[in-house]
Parts: structure tokens; sequence; C-alpha cells
């Protein structure tokens, strides 16, 4: 029988080290006590184990709820490794200084408590095994000197400062060798598509990437909990339970009530999202200043049944160079939009981006689109049962003073439920939504940003011309307000 690979007997034996109450920690009153796993650091040590065992570089990313504990699991971690390790090196990388020195502070006292002596210095511990640990911030300079840099921790790496942030991760990273002995860990609570620790847990969700990514909700933890009578779930709550049932817990009315606590005392819902999520959904839906942060909650997997009969109605958006056309096709029905079909392309004559529209649907379309809708015309003829209409705004100065009632006409959907989007055909619209942000201290979309595929938000310009369009089907009043109804004129 082949033996375990040398770091996956090392991980053994640290949760061994464990659970035999070596690691001394302060809680948060400052008494000393054991660190005993829980179920989010075991989750982290779990991928840690999976990628020793196929004797891969060790790399792994990160998205969790505050206050876990990872950030302690990674100092036991590596204080371990100095320990038992000859002349290795660690280190912690920390956004602020007030951080690094509470961090450097329980590095010391782990190590002494643990029974191994130690020469602590500014902002570095020296083992006996020759081994060593610092801690550094992401603002500051950071040069490899002394034992090998063979341990690496990026502790909530969202809250890096951008220039340097980037820049100290790739100088760090670049010196790390990538034997399995080597671990590389990103840490962090989501602020929304930041470009320190974002891009990495994108990377860590495609299906040949070297790091492991891994998600740690905040109903992992057990003392998130609250006294409560039998409470009556909503829908949200029905699909939270469900959720944690995947993860293998129990989510009882003293979490939930816990939650609904939390939530009435924050600022803002997406505020208790971004700091204590569900679902890695609920961490990007978080971000500040996104135009659409519950985009990604209108989600379904199917359509209803008898939807084939349904009223079609959709919107497209015409490119402008150097834009994509861009067109959403939905079902209307008992006062909820569905959409199943979004396309996005640019480059194209007009006739092959009309080859996805849908027969028998009415299509709203941007005012300025006299070109667009002409060129229809002649491509399609009454017997398709296609219908083009022209929504106009009103405008005043350089920019549409009706979008952002429109904007909210669309975001009224959503808060109610009456907006659902096909999981199949949310790419884009997904994508756009996490890149669309109103202007700095303005009720204004910033249309000088485009997403991260280039777009300029082309199918989110259609989303909004289709529910424009909800005046055909119902009271414009219960949709949108008076500043945002479209005037239309009928080409077809």
């Amino acid at each position: 029988m082949k033996p375990n690979p040398p770091m996956y007997e090392t991980l053994r034996d640290f949760y061994k080290w464990l659970m035999l109450d070596c690691c001394m920690i302060k809680d948060k009153s400052g008494t000393p006590i054991p660190l005993h796993p829980t179920a989010g650091q075991l989750l982290f040590l779990k991928a840690l184990l999976k990628q020793a065992k196929a004797e891969k570089p060790l790399r792994v990313i990160v998205l969790k709820a505050r206050q876990v504990g990872l950030s302690t699991m990674c100092l036991a971690l590596f204080s371990y490794l100095c320990m038992k390790k000859e002349n290795m090196g660690a280190l912690t990388v920390m956004h602020n200084a007030a951080d690094g020195a509470e961090m450097f502070q329980a590095a010391h006292y782990m190590s002494e408590q643990s029974g191994f002596r130690s020469d602590s210095r500014t902002n570095r511990i020296q083992y006996t095994s020759g081994s060593q640990y610092r801690v550094a911030t992401a603002s500051g300079k950071w040069t490899a000197s002394g034992s090998t840099l063979a341990y690496v921790h990026y502790s909530e790496a969202a809250k890096y400062p951008i220039e340097e942030g980037l820049k100290n991760i790739e100088s760090i990273t670049n010196t790390m060798p990538t034997t399995p002995e080597s671990i590389i860990i990103f840490e962090s609570t989501s602020i929304g598509r930041d470009p320190c620790f974002w891009p990495k847990w994108e990377l860590s969700q495609e299906k040949d990437s070297i790091y492991e990514g891994v998600f740690i909700p905040w109903y992992l933890d057990s003392e998130y909990v609250l006294d409560t009578e039998p409470l009556e779930h909503t829908i949200e709550e029905k699909v939270l339970v469900q959720t944690a049932k995947r993860h293998k817990i129990k989510l009882n009315d003293n979490a939930l009530a816990w939650r609904r606590y939390k939530i009435s005392e924050a600022v803002t819902p997406e505020s208790f999202m971004r700091d204590y999520p569900s679902t890695p959904a609920e961490a990007i839906v978080s971000s500040s200043g996104l135009v659409y942060p519950e985009m990604s909650l209108c989600l379904i997997d199917e359509m209803p049944e008898g939807h084939e009969n349904w009223d079609r109605i959709g919107g497209i958006d015409p490119a402008h160079d150097p834009d994509s056309t861009a067109i959403v096709t939905g079902k209307y029905y008992d006062r909820i939009l569905y959409i199943y079909d979004v396309y996005r392309d640019k480059g194209r004559l007009i006739k092959d981006h009309a080859k996805y529209m849908c027969n028998h649907c009415t299509y709203y379309i941007d005012h300025s689109a006299s070109t667009f809708a002409a060129e229809l015309r002649s491509k399609f003829t009454r017997t398709n049962g296609i219908k083009i209409v022209k929504v106009s705004h009103k405008r005043t100065g350089p920019e549409n003073l009706s979008v952002p009632g429109e904007i909210e006409a669309v975001k009224k959907l959503m808060k109610e439920g009456r907006l659902k989007i096909l999981r199949s055909c949310s790419e884009i619209l997904i994508e756009e939504s996490e890149g669309y942000v109103y202007k700095a201290n303005e009720n204004y979309p910033d249309k000088s940003k485009r997403s991260s595929s280039g777009s300029h938000f082309d199918a989110l310009d259609s989303l909004r011309y289709l529910v424009l369009g909800l005046k055909s089907f119902e009271n414009p009043t219960e949709v949108f307000p008076a500043s945002a109804r479209p005037s239309k004129r009928l080409i077809y």
C-alpha cells in the first residue's frame, strides 16, 4: 500500500495536535483556552488535506462570513509548521498595521504557550527549529530574507489597498516554491468585486484551477443563535434552510432569530449579507454601489409548467459602436416576468442579430433605433407575430433623467420577487450586473465603466426596455413612477 504523502501526514498530525489541546489561544475576554476547530475551520483543513493527498502545492481561497476564526486557524497551522520544520519561512499579510500587531502578539503567545522557545522581534518570531514567522501589512514593503518562504497567508485580502496590495501579492507569490510542501492561502470577507481577492475566488471556481475554493457561511458557527419562540419562516428563510441542509447543517429557529435580529440592527440588509453571507452569491450581492445587487437572487432552474402559452415580451438594445446588440426575451404571467433567453454580440449584421428574436413576441426597443427597426421591417412580416415598439424617455441635458426611475422599476420587480431569470441564460445578465455601479454620490449609473467582459451593460439596458414595456400588460402605476413611464410608437 502506497504511503500517504509527507504533507498529508503533517496536516493529520497538526489536527491531532489541536485535538490534544496543545494549541493555546486567548478568547475575546482574554482568557487562555485551547483551540478546538469549528465546523468552518475544519472545512478549510479538509481542502488542504485534499490537495496534500494529491501531492499538489497547497493553494486555497476562502470566502467567508465575519469572525469564523480563519486567521486564527492559519496562524495555528503556520506556528505548528515553524515549530516542526527546520529553516522554513511563514508570512501573514494583514490589511492594516493594527490587525498586524494583534496577529503578531497572538503568534508569540501561541508559540510560548505551546512549549516552544522563540525569539520575538518587532515583526518576526524566530523558532528553535530555525524557522521564522513574520507579519507584514499589504501597504508595506516586503523583502525576502533569512529562511526560505514556504507558507503565505493573505488575510482579509479584499480590503488591501489596491495598488500596493496587487504589487505585494505578485511580488510575494512569485517567490513561492511550487512543491507539495508550499502553502498559499487567500481568505477574506467579501466587499464586492475587489481586484485583490475576488479574481482569485472566481479562479478557484474554474474546473482546472490550481486553487481550491472554500465558502464558509455564517450558519456554520454554532454561536450565532438567539432564544426565540417558534418562527413562521419567510420564503427567503425556507430557501436558506434548504441551502444549509445541503451543507448537512440543520438551521433552526434560534439561528434564524439571530439572523433577523442582526438584519434589523444593520444599516441595510445588504450590509448584513456582506458580513454574514449565506451563499457566495450573497457576498457579491452586498457589494456597495451596485445598481442591481439583487440580480443573482432572481435565478430559477426551470420554467414553471404551462409556460408555453404565456405572453412573450422582450427588450432590444441595438449596437452603437463599439457596443454590442443585446436581446432579452421573456414571458409574462400572473404579474411575474420570466426571462428565458439572453443574447449579446457585436460586429454582425442586423439580420444576424434578428435570428435570435422569438416569433409571436412583442419587443421594446431603444427610441434611437430607427435604422435597426427599419431593417427589422424588411426582415420580418406580420406572419411572424413579432411586434417592435419604440420606447422614448424624457431627456434634459446630456443625461437621460428618466433612467433612475426606470431602474427603480426593475429593482421593484426584483424586490417583490416578480422577476425570475432562467439560470441557463443568466450568465450575461449576472456578469453585467456585477460591474454596474452608481456614480459616486449620485443616483445615476456610471456609464463610463464596463463589465468584466468589456460590455457596456447592453443586456441590462435591454432588460430595462422590456420592463418599460410592461405598460402593455398591467397598470403602469403599479410598476414604475410616472416619470419613468414610456411613451411608445408602434412600428408594426
